[in-house]
């Protein structure tokens, strides 16, 4: 009878059935969560703004506090697949790495609370520290004490247990130090990015002032940074587009618009970085008039046709 009571209590079943879910979901959603968290990070130039001494937006400890979490984050993902394969051939060292994986995931959450908190300077929240603080107590004794565990997980491990820290230790490294390198080298980015914040900036400070008249029959009303473009919009407050001639309106106020922009020296260092300058005009009713768009390009080829001269 204790024999039969001892198979009852082999296998996958009862609670390890939730386990079971967790180890191979989790890796996957990890994946994912982990390339929407860095990815800006990397690819927006914002590591570059944030890293550089000589960067206004420079921040001290930010390079380091995110070469940490990435390479805590990719020894989870490697464990949490290297954890698959040990459940599926019931491997008598899974319990012990799973319980290593719940403890990375108090680390790591504890790190990006710390993190988001000092670097982000937004609430971050504490329950997904508390839930994995909590996963962690619960399984950690689960896997520790139960006798379903220890007559399931008996498979002896072998030479794959070193491998897979060897290879833990080796993706550490190479994705901390290639996540460091590619963004520093990410140098376009990050002039980007700077860009639009300077054209935000911009935009607020103008938007200041507005509306306002500037003359009798033209009133600017607002500008919005738009990615690299500056959107101006004008309202003529007297007329109605269909009472207008706006092929005439179009033509005296396009080539006017373009001379003033590609004149002011301010203008034109940004659009060198590639701003572009959008002016819209509408009539009384909010109809649109007329519009151009200015940058490098536009400023070049009026210089060609004598359009400044």
């Amino acid at each position: 009878m204790q024999e039969q009571h001892r198979k009852n209590l082999k296998g996958i079943s009862g609670w390890l059935i939730f386990v079971a879910l967790d180890v191979i979901l989790a890796p996957c959603w990890f994946v994912v969560y982990i390339l929407s968290f860095f990815s800006d990070f990397f690819t927006e130039g914002y590591w570059t703004l944030l890293t550089h001494a000589d960067s206004e937006y420079y921040t001290e400890g930010f390079a380091l506090s995110i070469v940490m979490l990435l390479g805590l984050s990719c020894f989870r993902i490697a464990a949490g697949f290297y954890a698959i394969y040990l459940f599926l051939h019931k491997k008598a060292v899974f319990p012990s790495l799973y319980i290593v994986i719940l403890i990375s995931m108090v680390v790591l959450n504890l790190g990006e609370v710390l993190f988001i908190e000092r670097f982000l300077r937004i609430d971050a929240g504490l329950n997904w520290l508390y839930g994995s603080v909590g996963s962690c107590v619960i399984w950690g004794l689960y896997l520790t004490r139960s006798k379903r565990v220890k007559q399931t997980f008996t498979q002896p491990c072998g030479r794959s247990h070193m491998v897979f820290w060897i290879s833990s230790i080796f993706i550490v490294l190479s994705s901390g130090f290639s996540g460091y390198f590619y963004g520093i080298n990410n140098e376009e980015a990050a002039q980007v990015t700077a860009l639009k914040h300077t054209l935000s900036d911009i935009a607020v400070e103008i938007n200041r002032v507005a509306p306002g008249m500037l003359d009798d029959e033209i009133r600017f009303d607002s500008v919005q940074a738009n990615n690299l473009t500056l959107e101006y919009r004008y309202s003529l407050i007297e007329y109605e587009k269909k009472h207008m001639d706006v092929d005439k309106f179009s033509s005296v106020m396009i080539p006017r618009i373009i001379r003033e922009d590609c004149l002011n020296k301010n203008i034109l260092v940004l659009m060198e970085q590639g701003a572009v300058l959008s002016h819209t005009y509408f009539d009384l009713n909010g109809e649109r008039l007329a519009g151009v768009e200015v940058d490098r390009e536009k400023c070049l080829e009026a210089r060609l046709s004598s359009t400044l001269m």
